[in-house]
């Protein structure tokens, strides 16, 4: 479940995140003022000073309220993975099911219409397109790593290989295109949005894609 900040009870610094959220989505960090982030928020530019000190201070703050977020909403499933890497029986089936969990929740996350998902991807996919940005935890992306630690344990190999870390990203990769590329995706479904029925059938494809990579490939 996403976690939206109430616009009629919001501190001054959530609502400078949540405009520069909007202002580095649409417009690339190079092309954002402070200036213009405090005339949006209708807040000086002391404030901004006052909460984040920069602009790759504030640049850094959205990226982190758009990684909570993602952690929140995953973290139940990040206990589970966690609990399945700790265990030394390392059960292939388990690990499987688990990151089965972990992307179909990504899938509800992500892929359904919503007006914030919508914004989290526009800031994401500046920064995925190479505009040079200040270093924060979404470059690095944990939930990548866990994925790929959970493959090592469902193909019974060494859990740090390149291959795995690959494999991680090309499951990954399999719901990101439904938000990125969300246009195309419509037109070559032939669909007007992404509602409940479309999100399952997309689950259910995806799962099925991740079983016979990891256990057939």
């Amino acid at each position: 479940m996403i976690i939206k900040l109430d616009p009629e009870n919001i501190s001054s610094r959530d609502q400078i995140i949540l405009i520069a959220l909007d202002l580095f989505g649409q417009r690339g960090y190079s092309n954002v003022s402070i200036r213009q982030v405090c005339t949006q928020a209708k807040v000086n530019v002391a404030a901004v000073n006052y909460h984040f000190g920069s602009k790759d201070k504030l640049y850094i703050a959205v990226a982190d309220y758009v990684s909570s977020q993602l952690m929140q909403h995953l973290n139940a499933d990040i206990e589970a993975a966690n609990a399945v890497l700790e265990d030394t029986n390392n059960q292939g089936a388990q690990a499987l099911e688990v990151l089965l969990h972990i992307v179909e929740n990504t899938v509800d996350l992500l892929v359904p219409d919503s007006e914030e998902s919508e914004r989290w991807a526009r800031f994401i996919t500046r920064f995925q397109l190479g505009e040079a940005v200040p270093d924060h935890a979404l470059l690095k992306n944990p939930m990548l790593h866990i994925i790929a630690q959970l493959i090592g344990v469902i193909k019974n190999n060494n859990t740090d290989t390149l291959e795995n870390a690959i494999l991680a990203q090309t499951i990954m990769g399999q719901v990101l295109i439904f938000r990125v590329s969300r246009v195309s995706a419509m037109i070559n479904l032939n669909i007007d949005g992404f509602g409940q029925a479309e999100t399952e059938k997309i689950k259910h494809v995806i799962r099925q894609n991740i079983i016979t990579i990891l256990t057939l490939g």
